[in-house]
């Protein structure tokens, strides 16, 4: 699996563990997993400009709900301020990185397998994360997680 949601708002530090001990929803028993974590440092160049373009498209939707008399809302004004939050950070010369994180799940026959799947998607809903599958990828994610050299699926 590849995980493609990370929760939107700040967590708490131990955010992951319902993930790195997960259970099969029925025995209990643990799940047998590889988690992997890729961080990608991104310029910081690279990362103003993501930045500014944000800024630009919230500013252009604020003319928008502008002329059609809509109010702003409590979501559009922390999306503002944590790209003002991001902006400062980068400025003050803390990196940016991208994310990319590899969930293997192994089983002994195909019903234990997705009951592993059932538990680990618990896991991650508790996480706030979202999986998608990865299929026909198995072998290239299994070598991700099973030679960890930072890389990343391509």
């Amino acid at each position: 699996m590849w995980i493609h949601e990370w929760p939107r708002t700040e967590t708490h530090v131990g955010f992951i563990e319902p993930l790195v001990f997960a259970r099969h929803p029925n025995s209990g028993e643990a799940v047998t997993h590889i988690f992997s974590l890729v961080l990608t440092p991104v310029k910081t160049r690279s990362a103003l400009k993501r930045i500014d373009d944000e800024k630009r498209t919230w500013r252009t939707n604020q003319r928008v709900k502008a002329k059609r008399n809509q109010q702003d809302s409590a979501a559009d004004n922390a999306d503002w301020d944590a790209l003002i939050d991001q902006e400062q950070s980068i400025v003050a010369g803390e990196g940016e990185y991208r994310y990319g994180a590899y969930l293997t799940v192994s089983a002994t026959s195909e019903e234990r397998l997705n009951s592993s799947l059932a538990g680990m998607r618990n896991a991650l809903t508790r996480a706030g994360m979202e999986p998608q599958i990865l299929y026909c990828q198995q072998a290239e994610a299994l070598m991700v997680s099973a030679l960890p050299l930072g890389q990343g699926m391509k």
